[in-house]
């Protein structure tokens, strides 16, 4: 009798930023991971990010890259970006009481500054220890949004889960392999146009997550990234007041651009941590067949792109 390895499909990520549209989905052939397909698809300037014109043209964008790429099935995976999701690492014990809610939102605003309720936002535990856990709150409507545009667009969503878990599967599964890896505290650094993302985790377990109003727009000033710096030790600092753990042994940069190189190897020769860069598209296999939609998608390795961490993530997220 022979043995036959099945290609395991995993879910369709879909990243909707500010920016656009970045959705994904990988495959398995035994143990080798790849990409199905990919589509990247930019925010036209009229559309104003959050608004009715938005949700309408992200519905049709996503429907329109689902027709154009070889997806498979419907079962999809959303996010929360940071303006849409309030995260914070706290001491309380994970609980399915809505009193355990109500204790939360009493401790946290919204991204703008607000109060929530009960009614309002809800909420999910992620337990690091017995006294500690990692929070994550969002708006109904924003969730409920989301889960309208994924449907509108012919997906049957599966999650919504928050970016700091998304990044974190990322680098579990391309970049967290050996077995030393398992147990090592690692900060990741997700780079975009006018933010990073950072998120400290023990391979697949984010432990703390910040976004930081600094990005790839201005990484080449040295006050950059010396803020980049202040604001990574803040982070290292305040999970160590709650959580007694190992200190990160490495900073992982999701990015692949060589104009990036020295502000990373700046940033962590300041935190006294190995740099990693961490290329996304070099850890998978990309087929052939994609042919012209690849340079079109910014699936082109020679390109140097960035941004599918992210997304290759959210496909990732449900594979346990």
């Amino acid at each position: 009798m022979f043995g036959l390895r099945r290609r395991r499909i995993h879910a369709i990520g879909v990243d909707m930023t500010r920016q656009g549209i970045r959705i994904a989905q990988l495959a398995e052939q035994g143990n080798i991971p790849g990409l199905l397909a990919g589509t990247w698809t930019a925010r036209p300037e009229q559309i104003q990010p959050n608004t009715e014109d938005w949700y309408r043209w992200a519905t049709q964008a996503i429907r329109q890259s689902l027709s154009s790429g070889p997806f498979k099935g419907k079962a999809a995976v959303g996010t929360l970006r940071p303006d849409q999701v309030v995260v914070e690492t706290m001491r309380i014990q994970a609980s399915d009481d809505p009193k355990a809610d109500e204790a939360v939102l009493a401790r946290l605003r919204g991204p703008s500054g607000q109060r929530w309720t009960a009614q309002d936002a809800l909420v999910r535990f992620l337990q690091i220890d017995q006294q500690v856990s990692l929070v994550m709150a969002a708006e109904r409507r924003l969730i409920d949004a989301t889960l309208a545009i994924m449907e509108g667009a012919g997906l049957d969503p599966m999650a919504i889960i928050p970016w700091p878990q998304a990044l974190a599967a990322c680098y579990a599964r391309f970049f967290g392999r050996r077995q030393s890896d398992l147990q090592a505290v690692v900060i990741l650094v997700y780079f975009e146009p006018t933010q990073t993302e950072v998120v400290i985790c023990r391979h697949g377990m984010p432990l703390f997550a910040r976004c930081m109003p600094i990005g790839t727009d201005n990484l080449a000033e040295p006050a950059a990234i010396d803020s980049l710096v202040s604001e990574i030790t803040a982070c290292k600092r305040d999970l160590a007041n709650l959580l007694a753990t190992d200190h990160p042994t490495r900073v992982i940069f999701f990015t692949a651009q060589p104009e990036h190189r020295d502000a990373c190897i700046a940033i962590a020769k300041q935190l006294q941590l190995q740099a990693q860069l961490a290329d996304c598209l070099a850890a998978i296999q990309i087929p052939t067949g994609l042919g012209p939609q690849l340079q079109r998608n910014g699936l082109d390795r020679r390109a140097c792109p960035d941004g599918w961490a992210m997304a290759f993530g959210l496909s990732l997220s449900l594979a346990n």
